[in-house]
């Protein structure tokens, strides 16, 4: 029999005394596509990056034997020229594992030259090969570009091709998909499939994304609290589960309606709201009485990104690249807006003009006062809007504990509190997101790392509601997150809602998140709102094809034909 490419033994990382993966075996063959499935918290993502020792501060025990060598117990040099070269990873959020300040080009090329031998010229022009290689939209300006200049498709794409350019054996994709659009989740796993098999390569996908391990896999292993509870070929273990996980893994899905239901008002003149909305139109229909002043509007907002131009031309004049063109919506109190749309499509970019954080043309009013440009004016507005990113491992800073993070906003917008009043609005904000931290002053000293994915977020969130803002602009909050946790966040989101009048911004590319909480609905492509409607009638009669993609991609194909099926759903769970 031929031994199998990599064989775990009794894997088991522990911090100080804690156990995080407890004796984990499995073995992965030459080509085989395996994954590693588990809620947030499992130890998946730790028992892939233990194998290469990517792990710090961390107590690792067992054997994983590969070409002859236990990585375990290697010496660093010589696990240094495995890394990349035999086994190499595409990390889970590709803007922390970029390199802010190097081009996509340059960061593939640094791998070339070591591993491959290049020169730098020759280097440069194999990395626009490889990113034509993972079937990027113009690789020639992809190798140009900045990872803030991209979507998040192509960010990760950027990684696979990274990854494959040490033409390795194995690879560890962490959550590849977890941040992207439905319709481009099952391209990114197509496109592993046919990389797979095009160059050979053992493929390790962590992942929490069931349906996708059920398009890809050939194996399955299921994790709960550091070990391996059930394995088998995806069609036996996702068709008849024999451990209680896994059945609540299957089970686990976003709860069809939170957000309390409001009589909306027609646009006078239109019965129903037409497929693509002129920009100073507002689109927001008047959920409350007339006189309700918006908390949040904008105005034919426009934001412009310049970019590289190849050749000569490019020394005396750069291009233009339009992220959000002629945007423009009304959003009243205790509403929520959802904004929609694939990758790419000028959402999140939107949303950093909502928040001034970037220069734009047109206007945009928090609470009836317009952003100045100036950060000592726009103090106060700040008061009123707030974020939640939507990663939260990157935008919470790694040198600050729980306690510093969710007060630091308290320093700024309200300095007259002293160190006692301050922490007891941080408890009091922790409480209020499912932090309890009760007598124990310890979970006020960690750190972002030593929480899991979901804490995290609900430290975000602390973070966010301890200055009491108006609105929340909540950028994919449950993006990277599994169904069970995803599923909480959005209902604290609706209580928050409920409890403290606030307006949301529901920035996702996940239809099912936006049935869940958004009243109205703006779809987005290239940057331009393609349609604009009640949430109920985007279900039942969505009109653009970009609206009927993104539908068919998280519920299903056909949706003429299951239309009235889902909104029996929709009105039965209180839609």
């Amino acid at each position: 029999m031929t031994a199998p490419l990599l064989d775990v033994r009794g894997l088991t990382v522990r911090f100080g005394g804690q156990t995080v993966v407890d004796h984990v075996s499995f073995v992965l063959e030459a080509g085989e596509r395996l994954a590693l499935v588990g809620e947030s918290g499992s130890g998946k993502t730790l028992t892939a990056l233990s194998l290469l020792r990517l792990v710090a501060d961390a107590q690792i025990d067992g054997s994983a034997w590969y070409a002859g060598q236990d990585l375990l117990a290697l010496p660093e040099a010589a696990l240094r020229h495995v890394r990349g070269s035999q086994i190499a990873v595409v990390f889970q959020e590709p803007m922390t594992a970029l390199n802010p300040l190097w081009t996509a080009g340059e960061q593939i090329a640094e791998v070339l030259v070591p591993i491959a031998g290049y020169s730098r010229k020759q280097a440069r022009a194999a990395a626009v090969e490889w990113l034509r290689e993972v079937d990027v939209d113009d690789p020639e300006r992809c190798a140009r570009s900045y990872p803030h200049q991209l979507s998040g498709g192509q960010r990760q794409r950027v990684l696979i091709a990274m990854a494959l350019a040490g033409s390795p054996r194995i690879l560890l994709a962490d959550e590849p998909t977890t941040a992207l659009d439905a319709t481009l989740r099952c391209k990114m796993i197509d496109l592993l499939s046919v990389l797979q098999q095009k160059h050979g390569i053992a493929i390790v996908l962590i992942t929490h994304d069931l349906p996708l391990v059920r398009r890809f896999a050939d194996r399955v292993l299921i994790m709960g609290a550091g070990r391996i509870v059930e394995a088998g070929r995806p069609q036996d273990v996702l068709q008849r589960p024999g451990h209680p996980l896994t059945q609540r893994l299957l089970a686990g899905q976003l709860p069809p309606r939170l957000a309390d239901v409001v009589p909306i008002e027609a646009t006078p003149g239109n019965e129903r709201p037409p497929a693509v909305v002129p920009a100073k139109e507002a689109l927001i229909p008047e959920f409350h009485a007339p006189e309700t002043p918006p908390v949040l509007e904008a105005r034919g907002v426009c934001v412009e990104y310049a970019t590289r131009i190849a050749g000569w031309r490019g020394w005396f004049r750069s291009g233009v690249v339009r992220a959000v063109d002629a945007v423009g919506f009304r959003l009243l109190p205790r509403s929520t807006l959802g904004i929609v749309g694939e990758s790419g499509s000028g959402k999140s970019t939107l949303a950093l003009a909502l928040l001034g954080l970037v220069g734009y043309r047109g206007e945009v009013r928090v609470c009836g006062q317009p952003w100045n440009r100036s950060r000592l004016e726009d103090r106060n507005l700040r008061h009123h809007i707030q974020v939640v990113f939507q990663d939260p491992y990157s935008s919470l800073s790694s040198r600050m504990t729980a306690e510093e993070l969710v007060a630091e906003g308290l320093r700024v917008h309200a300095p007259g509190l002293d160190a006692r009043q301050r922490r007891e609005k941080v408890r009091a904000a922790l409480r209020e997101v499912g932090l309890d931290t009760g007598n124990d002053a310890a979970m006020l000293e960690r750190y972002p790392h030593e929480f899991s994915g979901g804490q995290r977020q609900r430290l975000s969130i602390a973070r966010a509601l301890v200055i009491d803002p108006d609105i929340l602009v909540l950028d994919e909050p449950t993006s990277a997150l599994d169904a069970g946790v995803a599923r909480d966040i959005l209902e604290l989101f609706a209580r928050l809602q409920r409890d403290r009048g606030m307006a949301y911004v529901l920035i996702t590319h996940d239809m099912a998140v936006i049935r869940a909480m958004a009243h109205h609905v703006l779809v987005m492509q290239s940057g331009r709102i393609v349609e604009s409607a009640p949430i109920a009638n985007l279900l039942h009669h969505p009109r653009h094809p970009c609206t009927q993609a993104l539908l068919d991609a998280s519920f299903g194909p056909d949706m003429e034909k299951n239309a009235s099926a889902r909104m029996a759903d929709y009105d039965q769970r209180g839609g």
